[in-house]
């Protein structure tokens, strides 16, 4: 799924692949990687937005995370990863 996604992810020493649907996503999973102690990284697709950005997915991300009960948004930005901009949330959920 991340090849067909135009995505290449190396996590660092000590991540592993998650099992699918072990992290909830709001959009189609690509791939996921559970980490050392309680990190864990998701990534995943969305459904099509007439105006796509990085900043937009990021805010929105952000907004929707603030109403999960238990889930507090820690960092939030737009990052460059192979010359194309990528949202960031880091949420720390239960």
């Amino acid at each position: 799924p991340l090849d067909r996604a135009g995505v290449r992810v190396a996590p660092p020493s000590g991540w592993e692949p998650a099992a699918p649907g072990r992290y909830p996503v709001p959009g189609t999973l690509v791939g996921s990687w559970a980490g050392p102690g309680p990190r864990s990284l998701a990534i995943y697709t969305t459904l099509p937005d007439p105006k796509p950005s990085a900043e937009r997915l990021m805010r929105e991300v952000a907004f929707r995370s603030t109403g999960l009960a238990g889930w507090q948004v820690v960092d939030r930005r737009v990052e460059t990863w192979g010359g194309r901009e990528a949202a960031r949330v880091e949420i720390v959920a239960p």
